[in-house]
């Protein structure tokens, strides 16, 4: 019996989509993020629901590093889909579960799935949580709500641009691949906000060192 980081996401109005195509996608999602993060998760991310997963991470700064990972995964693979999280800490009176998030009990996690479905009623998609330091977390979900607002502005024919543009690739060297003049490509990284994007993820970090101090 101890406490973890649960992270736990849906996805939004999956009910719209071609039911065998999410699925896919979203299992396609889990096990890439399982092999690229196994050393820092707990507990793998299991699709628990059809349309939601549940996971244990070793920190909260990793379990937000996940969520990033995640958001720009789906960009990069051009899904049409998007999801809420809810990221908590508390106790988890079973065994953790290493090989998939199944079979474990405990208000860490009964929590967590209360807090994501309550969080079905706002527009919001980001929800951090048990930051030792509360005006910290509060500040965190502010900046979450700003990171929201960039993510969510891109549209899906807008994806490659910023997949690009996320991998540190140039406005130069876009417009080369994508056979486009220079001046259309700066021109998408500023409307895309591509510079405000890679700050506020920064702001997180910085939080989150303080959060530690």
């Amino acid at each position: 019996m101890s406490d973890h980081v649960v992270l736990m996401a849906d996805i939004i109005d999956s009910r719209k989509f071609n039911s065998k195509e999410l699925i896919s996608d979203f299992k396609r999602l889990a096990n890439f993020i399982n092999k690229k993060w196994e050393k820092v998760i707990v507990s793998p991310i299991t699709i628990t629901l059809g349309d939601e997963f549940q996971s244990v991470i070793d920190t909260e700064m990793n379990a937000v590093r996940i969520i990033f990972e995640i958001e720009e995964f789906i960009i990069k693979s051009k899904f049409q889909f998007k999801l809420r999280y809810v990221m908590n800490y508390g106790r988890i009176e079973t065994s953790v579960n290493s090989s998939i998030a199944y079979e474990m009990l405990g208000e860490g996690l009964s929590n967590t799935r209360e807090k994501l479905n309550k969080l079905k009623t706002s527009k919001k998609r980001f929800l951090i949580l048990s930051l030792q330091n509360q005006k910290i977390q509060v500040n965190m979900n502010k900046l979450f709500v700003i990171y929201q607002n960039f993510v969510d502005q891109w549209r899906q024919n807008e994806f490659e641009f910023v997949h690009l543009f996320l991998e540190g690739k140039s406005y130069q060297s876009i417009a080369e691949k994508l056979n486009i003049n220079t001046a259309s490509a700066w021109k998408r990284q500023k409307s895309l906000h591509i510079e405000e994007y890679f700050i506020c993820k920064d702001l997180i970090f910085s939080l989150f060192l303080m959060n530690d101090d």
